[in-house]
């Protein structure tokens, strides 16, 4: 899974994370008195109109196991007004604004975290409503009102980049058979890893009211594609054969109920991350063994804490369809017959296939 969709979905990995880095640090004693270290996540997005960051604990304490010492939300999260949490826009090394931060519980959004080793809930976030510039260098603050410490860190802001392949309202995209369709784009400047997640949209009939239901399910195509500048000069791409679109729907639909679906659209979700990503790809790769250039410590980019604090840009190519005969495909083919797609409006049989 890409670093960037990582970053995106699972908050919660820091924290098991943050603890086999404490585990492995000759510094630190897991089984030692209890202690506490700052566990931070923050990717910044300028075109979003609102922005999140994580701030956990990491913790031990000796004869306690982590996962009993889990279960109780203090040893977990910061309390509201424990901490102040704001970041600084520097342009030509002058602050040119400031955003604060508010503590808030997820759960009351429906924000709801993904399950994992460690209780879902509660769920606390610190969130700034509004949109960011688009450039610029960030600098987070994190004061801590009981001992008095800041922690900080920076990160510049990645731009928009422009796609190549596909376009939108793109019509007749071929997936039926095992040629290659390559995507691309250009390098967006301060980014130096490419990520794109495919979402099908479908309609599917609820047997109970009756009524049909948008859904949709996402596909990863392809993930960590290194660019060799944050200059924002240049182009990335990636191809793939087109049957695999179908590989993915077997995936995505085989522990599905049978329903009656109908294919709507795809959109294309291309990520661009900061250097700070691309960083902590290459050390996770570093510690498999593959890259020693980078071997090191778990990265970090936190000035008194743990984590990372970067930023992503989003580039959507929306209602791009699939060719008549990739739907028929969808709707007909022995092996996904099952999943009840509907076949395409220019089949004869239409909804079924003959």
């Amino acid at each position: 899974m890409g670093i960037l969709v990582r970053m995106r979905l699972r908050f919660s990995l820091l924290l098991i994370c943050g603890l086999l880095y404490l585990s492995c640090n000759n510094e630190v004693v897991v089984t030692a008195p209890y202690q506490e270290r700052t566990l931070i996540t923050g990717i910044l997005e300028s075109n979003k109109d609102v922005q999140f960051i994580r701030i956990q604990k990491a913790f031990a304490q000796e004869g306690v196991s982590p996962f009993e010492l889990a279960l109780d939300p203090t040893n977990r999260f910061y309390a509201d007004n424990e901490l102040e949490v704001w970041v600084e826009r520097v342009d030509n090394g002058i602050v040119t604004n400031r955003f604060d931060f508010e503590y808030i519980d997820g759960d009351t959004i429906g924000i709801i975290r993904e399950e994992g080793l460690f209780p879902v809930s509660p769920n606390i976030l610190y969130r700034y409503e509004g949109e960011l510039p688009a450039t610029g260098v960030y600098k987070l603050y994190v004061y801590n009102t009981n001992n008095l410490d800041t922690i900080t860190a920076s990160a510049s802001m990645v731009g928009d980049f422009n796609v190549l392949f596909p376009v939108p309202n793109q019509f007749g995209i071929n997936v039926t058979d095992t040629g290659k369709i390559v995507y691309a784009g250009t390098y967006a400047v301060n980014a130096r890893i490419y990520d794109l997640v495919l979402r099908m949209h479908y309609s599917e009939l609820n047997p109970t009211t009756g009524l049909e239901e948008d859904k949709f399910k996402d596909w990863i195509m392809f993930s960590n594609i290194l660019g060799n500048n944050d200059a924002g000069s240049g182009t990335f791409a990636f191809e793939i054969r087109a049957n695999t679109f179908y590989g993915f729907i077997r995936d995505a639909f085989q522990n599905e109920p049978e329903r009656d679906r109908e294919f709507k659209r795809l959109t294309y979700m291309f990520y661009a991350g900061g250097n700070e990503m691309y960083m902590l790809y290459l050390n996770n790769i570093a510690n498999l063994g593959l890259n020693e250039l980078y071997a090191s410590t778990q990265y970090t980019n936190i000035d008194g804490g743990y984590g990372i604090f970067s930023s992503r840009h989003l580039e959507s190519v929306d209602s791009v369809m699939l060719s008549n005969p990739s739907i028929d495909m969808l709707a007909c083919d022995s092996a996904l017959q099952s999943f009840g797609f509907a076949s395409s409006l220019a089949n004869p049989f239409y909804p079924e296939c003959e």
